[in-house]
């Protein structure tokens, strides 16, 4: 069931984007600069290139998404790498992670740990429950 659950929510994640009406353009532009750019896009570089302050864009992209800004990015960042280690690379998880975006093995494994529920070695064998 759990597994299930886990890929119903990967599939809704990886689905198209869906127009939403009333989202602050800035709100849409750094969505798009987080999910397409190359992800190391600070908040004051984001909130620049977005047209807001730092706060005010942190607080608008709260309200309207339901996502802390920080945690968007790093599930934009798992999902990268679940494409870059699954799509039959020969790599290693830190090579897959840190292409991701992470900083750091250990960032990636709280963060994969909190995301998916499981460690990234219990997902890679399966053992993910």
């Amino acid at each position: 069931l759990s597994y299930l659950l886990l890929y119903g929510w990967q599939c809704f994640e990886r689905a198209g984007t869906v127009p939403v009406r009333d989202v602050h353009p800035a709100v849409e532009r750094a969505a798009r600069l987080l999910r397409d750019e190359d992800n190391t896009l600070n908040l004051d570089e984001l909130a620049r290139r977005s047209g807001l302050s730092a706060a005010r864009l942190s607080r608008l992209f709260k309200q309207q998404t339901g996502f802390a800004m920080v945690d968007f990015r790093n599930r934009q960042r798992i999902d990268r790498f679940l494409d870059i280690y699954g799509n039959g690379q020969r790599q290693t998880m830190l090579d897959a992670a840190l292409e991701a975006g992470f900083g750091s093995y250990p960032q990636f494994h709280r963060v994969f740990r909190r995301i998916m529920g499981c460690a990234p070695g219990e997902y890679r064998r399966g053992d993910a429950s």
